[in-house]
């Protein structure tokens, strides 16, 4: 184990290598659940190389699978949840949004966040849906004006906070507003999420005109994007409430 968890996050890797990688800790996860997850407690620092590798789709695709594993995989799933939530490793993540980092990081640290969102109810996800950590995702969206990586990922996960059936991850800015009108209705959002995003609207709408040229419309189509999303689950939860 030790062996296969020598990763050093310094020198260039092998995609191959690291599709290599991936295959057998999945194996692991499937076969030996328990010694593995015994293993990475211990290891803590396991965390923080694969974090640091994010960037790389297989091992990106590894974090997933350990962070958005569900009780079919896990024996003791909700201790492990918590495991993970007591520790720094969401912190870690979300501060891969940050617009120093490359965009391909940008892009995977997202996927894996999105991952976590749907994957409710966990202590993992209810960590993240959190005002301090919805504060923390907008920092980085906030953060630099020239980073259209780093808004549109940022925004993408705070979408799929408010609808985890629904991550845009992939093309957020491909859907049209019939769809996003036209979709199954979202589950009901804690109040505390919504309420720490409506603040974060009109920083958005200000910042969308300090953009340059090519980043400020595709911040504007995000932006609106967001709004109907928020518009959309505020609906939903009155109308849950009412009923």
């Amino acid at each position: 184990m030790n062996l296969l968890f020598s990763l050093e996050p310094n020198r260039p890797h092998s995609a191959l290598l690291a599709g290599y990688f991936s295959k057998v800790v999945v194996c692991l996860m499937l076969r030996k659940t328990v010694p593995l997850m015994n293993y990475v407690q211990v290891h803590q620092d396991v965390f923080c190389q694969l974090v640091d590798l994010i960037g790389i789709t297989s091992i990106m695709e590894v974090l997933v699978r350990l962070v958005a594993a569900n009780d079919h995989v896990y024996p003791n799933f909700s201790d492990v949840m918590q495991w993970l939530a007591d520790s720094n490793l969401l912190e870690m993540i979300v501060d891969k949004l940050s617009p120093s980092c490359a965009p391909e990081v940008h892009a995977n640290a997202a996927e894996t966040l999105c991952a976590i969102t749907r994957n409710v109810p966990s202590a993992l996800a209810t960590k993240l849906s959190s005002p301090s950590f919805v504060a923390r995702i907008f920092g980085h969206a906030l953060e630099d004006s020239h980073s259209k990586s780093g808004l549109v990922n940022s925004l993408s996960v705070c979408i799929s906070l408010l609808d985890p059936k629904r991550s845009a991850i992939n093309s957020p800015l491909m859907y049209s507003f019939r769809n996003q009108l036209m979709y199954e209705p979202p589950i009901p959002v804690n109040s505390e999420t919504i309420n720490a995003m409506l603040p974060q609207l009109d920083k958005m709408s200000r910042r969308t005109y300090e953009y340059d040229e090519d980043v400020s419309a595709i911040a504007t189509s995000v932006v609106i994007v967001y709004c109907i999303n928020i518009f959309i689950i505020l609906t939903f939860n009155i109308f849950v409430k009412i009923i």
